[in-house]
């Protein structure tokens, strides 16, 4: 089954490469070390394609923000997986 978000992107199948679930189906995302965040670029496409507001951003003097995902919002939808370039963002079981 796939979200309204995704067909209304285009999305009209499920990934070859979906985040694996535990038993109830929950994960989080994770943030690795590709993301452009830790080269000093700004992006925020994460945080932006989360509906639930789950990834946030941390300023640095003179750097670029990193970002961070509330454990507690998260709700392994994989949305922000989608749009992440580096594709730097994988999913643990909760």
């Amino acid at each position: 089954m796939i979200s309204r978000r995704q067909f209304l992107q285009g999305r009209f199948a499920p990934s070859a490469k979906a985040p694996p679930t535990d038993e109830k189906g929950q994960r989080l995302a994770r943030i690795g070390a590709s993301c452009a965040a830790w080269s000093n670029q700004v992006c925020r496409l994460c945080a932006d394609a989360c509906k639930e507001h789950a990834i946030v951003f941390s300023p640095r003097p003179m750097a670029a923000a990193l970002p961070a995902v509330k454990t507690d919002k998260c709700t392994g939808c994989s949305d922000c997986a989608w749009v992440c370039p580096e594709g730097a963002i994988s999913f643990v079981d909760a």
